[in-house]
């Protein structure tokens, strides 16, 4: 059905708006809208079926895969021409800027994503001496066997927190000091934060929610260089970022890991993400692109 997608939301009429604001990960921008109206478009990532087929393909029906670099070049073009009407481009991270500026040419104003950080605010001890997490879905992309070879390698306890369709094979690398929590609720999910030496994050994300979460619950995080993540982690101070996705490289910070790290310091660098960050960050956007009406009647 991805073909129809486009199709699909140009069939939503916005005309009569003077500002309209999209959330974009695909084909949205497709909306039709006056010719007179502002654009704005939160941009998650280019389409990635057309702009990162590689990563995705085996996503795709299997059938499929041998045309769709063919697809892909198609859906480029489409999306390409469909983006040539944004007035302004807003990036979650400035990874994602470097690609909207590769994929469509243009620059981009990065306001990174809120998180609610009051909600994950936990009261606990700087020592911690216990199991580090993962957390999140378990598909391909997020990189989740770095953490399992790793921490089966380095001989520490690991608790993997979610779900998806490589839980098997995540299960059969997995030593006897990892276990698996498929479905936590938002409570066990905030205390296994809140709880964890630190969590464990080798993917590379358009910008990385959990992270920030981590750190809002005082718990340092492991990531990588590659990706948003390195955007909201300090390196030193909120946790570690390292050069590669190598499980060797993750082994030897899991097995090296600090005893004790300042739950107020990573908490601070989680503060640079909350709500009220992203509010004023898109509240400022809409200052220079949209009518000034449109951003002090309480509407935004």
């Amino acid at each position: 059905m991805l073909p129809l997608l486009h199709l699909g939301w140009r069939s939503l009429d916005l005309s009569g708006y003077d500002v309209v604001v999209t959330s974009s990960h695909s084909c949205v921008n497709a909306v039709r809208v006056d010719p007179a109206a502002v654009m704005v478009s939160y941009c998650h990532t280019p389409m990635r079926y057309a702009w990162a087929w590689r990563e995705e393909v085996q996503r795709v029906p299997r059938a499929v895969r041998p045309v769709w670099p063919v697809a892909a070049r198609a859906l480029r073009a489409v999306d390409r021409r469909v983006s040539s009407r944004v007035d302004r481009f807003v990036a979650n991270s400035a990874f994602v800027a470097g690609r909207i500026r590769g994929a469509y040419g243009d620059s981009a104003t990065v306001v990174h994503p809120p998180v609610d950080t009051a909600h994950f605010d936990l009261p606990g001890s700087e020592d911690r001496d216990g199991y580090f997490l993962v957390a999140g879905r378990l598909v391909d992309y997020k990189r989740a066997d770095i953490a399992v070879e790793a921490a089966r390698a380095a001989g520490v306890e690991l608790v993997v927190a979610g779900d998806g369709p490589v839980r098997p094979r995540l299960e059969a690398l997995a030593g006897p000091l990892t276990t698996f929590v498929p479905s936590p609720t938002d409570d066990q999910l905030r205390n296994l934060y809140g709880g964890a030496r630190a969590l464990v994050f080798p993917g590379v994300e358009d910008f990385g929610i959990t992270p920030v979460e981590a750190m809002a619950c005082g718990t340092p995080v492991l990531c990588q260089s590659t990706g948003g993540a390195a955007e909201s982690v300090v390196d030193g101070v909120s946790g570690r970022v390292l050069t590669s996705q190598s499980v060797e490289e993750f082994a030897q910070a899991l097995r090296s890991w600090p005893a004790t790290w300042s739950r107020a310091e990573c908490r601070g660098v989680a503060e640079r993400f909350s709500t009220a960050a992203f509010r004023s960050g898109m509240l400022e956007v809409f200052d220079q692109v949209g009518p000034r009406r449109s951003v002090t009647d309480g509407r935004w």
